[in-house]
């Protein structure tokens, strides 16, 4: 009787006016409840006599006449007539902005920044000017010792030097897609790309840290890094003991719709990050953290350890040393296989001459390759650990990596389209291979691993991008080995998936593109 009353008197009460939405929102409200009389404006639903199902009833109402995105939240929030019509009014306000900002951001569509053809068309004619001009020269003095021991030094200089030229390293934030900062990165960063292979050489040494530190990097000495995908190196800073792996993305670089940004990749003290992995959008990654291969990370980053080790991992002069020389007799070696070429193609006609060259100069080139590999780097032990700055694993690792990135091109050449060479050649260097009938897309990849912690049985195809990860680097920098790696008969491994160490591979087994495969790995997909 007193909800009766005072809903009258309400009712009756002429001065009181209500605006569009309160009336909606108490013709609602009455539907819902099935009231007789339009209820008081500041009476809460519950007063009313609504309940959960009529708040839900309530919601719907809403939902389809008035706001699509209305929550039950506000509902609970603001139960009056007159509360919930002030709530609603700002939704709908946001809503209407949204919208119309949404609609002019579609009207600008069509007007993009566009990309200018003539800057490209000039910025890769100059790219090919800077890098053919010192093969060039070096061919005109008839092969020269001296002249080619400077190409991979002039290449690597022209970096910094071009860096200066266009007024200094760019900082960090935004800027329009095609502007002049956007060639300058556009430029530099395809300078990168042609100098990648000069690069793997210098990979995992005090040497590469030192050229990244020209280029405006803040890194140790007492870092590993064994990546050359870097976007902006004067944005990235890696702290003493880290190890960062194959293939790493180190991306300071995002795109947006008319925009790009520019984020720093700061790497704390300590961390092991593992193959493959991708870190972009502006990573700040503390002391002690492990990261497991092919892992995509953005934004801080904490290690679960709160000490991180206080174990160093620079590497002594002398072991410096030593990959000084190993890069030189590396280089050394690539020149006697090309002026040996180079005389056994002379005299032939022009038409013979560079084919017959690059044949000559492949088949050198994976000969050397083969023998340092069986005869100077040989053998890893099935159980292994060792610190990485040890004479072990510089000779058992990192070793091997320089002999492949090194011939590598020769490898891909000879190797790739004959399986049976290829099988032959792992059998001689220690792998185990049940059957010659082994299909192997990608020579370099298995090379890369130790031949004789490799055991492949029959009618196995190994495709493309295929990563064999022989061992792990902890966050104390121990290079540890697992064991062999076992790939059981008929099996199937696609496209960039990554076997780490240790990993028992059974029969008639399934890996899809990109997958990880550790000891840990379970519920393998058979293949039926």
């Amino acid at each position: 009787m007193e909800l009766d009353a005072f809903m009258d008197s309400s009712s009756d009460d002429e001065s009181f006016l209500l605006s569009p939405l309160e009336k909606k929102l108490q013709d609602i409200f009455i539907r819902t409840l099935q009231l007789k009389k339009a209820p008081d404006v500041r009476m809460p639903f519950g007063q009313l006599g609504g309940t959960s199902l009529g708040a839900m009833h309530a919601l719907m109402f809403i939902r389809e006449e008035l706001y699509d995105r209305m929550d039950i939240s506000v509902l609970f929030a603001n139960p009056s007539v007159r509360e919930l019509a002030v709530a609603l009014d700002l939704l709908l306000s946001k809503a209407q902005y949204e919208e119309e900002e949404q609609e002019k951001g579609e009207e600008d569509f069509s007007i993009r920044p566009r990309s200018s053809w003539f800057v490209e068309t000039v910025g890769i004619l100059l790219l090919a000017f800077q890098w053919l001009l010192p093969i060039f020269v070096a061919a005109r003095l008839d092969f020269n010792v001296i002249a080619l021991l400077l190409v991979p030094f002039i290449h690597l200089l022209q970096y910094p030097i071009f860096m200066k030229l266009f007024g200094g390293p760019l900082s960090r934030g935004r800027d329009t897609l095609y502007s002049w900062r956007y060639y300058h990165l556009w430029f530099l960063r395809r300078q990168w790309k042609l100098n990648s292979y000069w690069l793997g050489h210098l990979l995992g040494t005090r040497l590469y840290n030192s050229y990244l530190s020209l280029c405006g990097a803040r890194i140790t000495d007492g870092a590993h890094i064994y990546t050359t995908q870097i976007d902006a190196p004067w944005l990235l800073e890696v702290g003493d003991a880290t190890y960062i792996g194959d293939e790493v993305v180190l991306s300071s670089l995002t795109y947006h719709d008319r925009i790009y940004d520019l984020h720093e990749v700061y790497i704390g003290s300590h961390c092991s990050i593992g193959a493959r992995c991708v870190l972009h959008d502006g990573v700040r990654m503390h002391d002690g953290v492990l990261i497991e291969p092919s892992t995509n990370i953005t934004g801080q980053l904490f290690g679960k350890d709160q000490e991180t080790p206080s174990s160093s991992c620079t590497l002594s002069y002398t072991q410096s040393f030593f990959q000084l020389a190993s890069i030189y007799a590396m280089i050394h070696m690539q020149i006697l296989a090309l002026k040996l070429s180079w005389y056994g193609a002379e005299r032939l006609p022009m038409y013979l001459n560079l084919p017959v060259l690059w044949l000559t100069w492949a088949v050198f080139g994976t000969l050397i390759g083969l023998l340092l590999l069986r005869y100077v780097v040989g053998h890893v032990l099935e159980v292994f650990s060792e610190s990485l700055n040890s004479w072990n694993y510089l000779r058992c690792f990192w070793l091997r990596r320089l002999v492949v990135n090194s011939f590598g091109p020769c490898f891909s050449a000879i190797l790739d389209t004959n399986c049976w060479i290829l099988s032959s050649a792992l059998r001689w260097l220690g792998a185990s291979l049940e059957h010659n009938n082994i299909e192997i897309v990608n020579s370099v990849n298995v090379l890369a691993a130790p031949s004789n912690l490799l055991f492949i049985e029959k009618d196995v195809t190994i495709t493309s991008d295929v990563c064999f990860l022989p061992y792990d680097v902890t966050i104390e920098g121990q290079c540890v080995v697992n064991g062999p790696i076992r790939i059981g008969s008929r099996s199937f491994l696609g496209d960039s998936c990554i076997i780490r160490s240790g990993v028992n591979l059974p029969e008639d087994i399934f890996i899809s593109s990109s997958a990880r495969i550790d000891l840990n790995t379970f519920n393998l997909k058979k293949c039926k």
